[in-house]
């Protein structure tokens, strides 16, 4: 798992113990995607970059193409609007988590949030 320092704050200690590198850079978030497929070959279910922002739209798209789950966790609006725009196939493989307007977002369940979108996108567990 690599991920940004926002996330890496949000992280348990277990889902810490899984960080390979963190991620400093927006552009580097596809990069570091691929260089982990290529490393581990995992099953491409297992694949998924969770994001929010246009900042995460191209990693999101690219974990879609390579058959994993993108995740649009609380996702603004140029972000919605991009994977609106996407090809009925790829936007299956694209889970949208929304919060009402008040509501606050609960980060600290990222795992389980994981769990839950492979679920939907593929019908399998991790």
């Amino acid at each position: 798992m690599a991920a940004s320092p926002v996330l890496i704050n949000l992280l348990s200690q277990e889902e810490r113990s899984c960080l390979i590198r963190p991620i400093t850079d927006e552009e580097e978030k596809v990069e570091v995607l691929d260089d982990l497929v290529n490393l581990h070959r995992p099953d491409r279910r297992l694949l998924f970059h969770v994001g929010d922002t246009m900042g995460d739209f191209a990693a999101i798209r690219h974990t879609a193409e390579l058959g994993g789950t993108g995740i649009a966790f609380n996702p603004n609006k140029p972000l919605k609007k991009s994977i609106s725009g996407l090809s009925r196939d790829l936007r299956k493989r694209i889970c949208e988590i929304e919060f009402g307007v008040d509501a606050k977002p609960d980060y600290t369940g990222v795992g389980d949030i994981i769990k839950d979108s492979v679920w939907k996108v593929h019908k399998t567990g991790i």
